[in-house]
């Protein structure tokens, strides 16, 4: 359930609050999944100046079963445009419980976007930068960035193309560590922090990527349309860090544990759209994806990995999303939009710790005045 109310506290101020209200039967994608309700409590307080705006935006997470992992995430944003120009930058951190407060960390990013055209071809140029520090595991400190361009192209035929493409660099801040798994005889390089006996120091990896994806939507009828997509990621130098020993994977955790940059991938999928009568929208789509991870070894069974094997996910996903708008004048141009979606996830993978599946349902409630 999403109730947020949205009200201006004068010409300049605008403020929002949130109330989230949903049902996961597997929020952290375990293997044996835990069910709970988790109620998400979101703040946002912005000022507008002439050509810019500065933010503040917070949220609460609040598991009802799993108190342990409740948590406090909140941002410092600055942004503005200048033609076809928008430009930004945040101040980010995440707060958990002392039980998990491996996991907190601080971010700092700058970003910018470029909108033009080339006869009829819509373009987008964007970059960015980040730092991200762990206090905890500084071994995952990085420095980040990111360069991309999608190009929109539209037909009389009622037929859109999307086709974008990036490059990614990520530079860890701190020399990686190698240890001997006297356990199983087994050498390889990873971050173990249990392991107390390092043999050497590596220098500090750079990890790059490219990633592209097509998209082509057609308008079928008036009321009805269809987009089919494919999309691939490719490893071209290294791979990213991982934690070999938290026998899980954490939803939305960070990017410690499914950092896109830690594999190659290839994905498709299908979404079609739905106008109803009475100002209802209907959206449903099917996505898969196969992952191949260059830097994780395989769990072959609960506590026993095996490093001379890499391991790969096949990930299935389908979602249906209901909407209704209804519009009224009270305070001024009001409007109530309730929303219903459900959501389906499994993945199968030949790493014990990474099959899971889940289902997720939620209720909303949005009033904006």
């Amino acid at each position: 359930m999403v109730v947020s109310l949205t009200g201006t506290l004068s010409a300049q101020w605008d403020m929002t609050m949130t109330y989230e209200h949903e049902y996961n039967t597997n929020p952290f994608r375990a293997v044996q999944g835990t069910s709970t309700w988790i109620s998400g409590y979101d703040l946002a307080v912005r000022y507008d100046f002439e050509k810019s705006t500065v933010g503040y935006f917070g949220n609460y997470g609040d598991f009802n079963r799993l108190a342990s992992r409740n948590f406090y995430w909140h941002q410092l944003a600055y942004w503005g445009a200048s033609g076809n120009t928008t430009w930004g930058s945040t101040i980010e951190q995440r707060v958990n419980t002392p039980e998990y407060n491996r996991y907190n960390y601080n971010m700092a990013m700058g970003y910018f976007t470029r909108m033009f055209r080339v006869q009829t071809v819509y373009l987008r140029l964007s970059g960015d930068a980040q730092v991200a520090l762990y206090p905890q595991i500084r071994d995952f400190n990085n420095l980040k960035m990111d360069v991309g361009l999608l190009a929109n192209k539209s037909f009389p035929t009622r037929t859109t193309v999307i086709a974008s493409g990036g490059v990614h660099y990520k530079k860890y801040l701190t020399k990686v560590i190698a240890y001997v798994d006297t356990s199983n005889s087994m050498q390889h390089t990873s971050i173990r922090m249990n392991y107390a006996n390092p043999v050497q120091y590596e220098s500090a990896p750079g990890i790059t990527q490219f990633d592209w994806r097509f998209r082509i939507a057609q308008s079928l009828t008036p009321t009805t349309g269809l987009a089919v997509q494919y999309s691939q990621r490719q490893l071209l130098a290294r791979a990213a860090r991982s934690i070999d020993e938290i026998p899980y994977a954490a939803y939305q955790e960070s990017e410690i544990f499914d950092d896109p940059m830690s594999y190659n991938a290839n994905g498709a999928g299908v979404e079609l759209t739905q106008l109803l009568p009475y100002n209802m929208t209907l959206k449903s789509a099917y996505y898969t994806q196969r992952k191949t991870y260059t830097g994780q070894p395989v769990y072959v069974q609960p506590d026993v990995y095996d490093a001379s094997m890499n391991r790969q996910d096949h990930s299935r996903s389908a979602w249906i999303y209901l909407e209704k708008t209804f519009y009224f004048k009270l305070l001024r141009e009001d409007s109530i939009k309730l929303t219903m979606t459900y959501q389906w996830r499994v993945n199968h993978s030949n790493s014990y710790w990474y099959n899971y599946s889940l289902n997720y349902g939620s209720l909303g409630l949005q009033y904006d005045f």
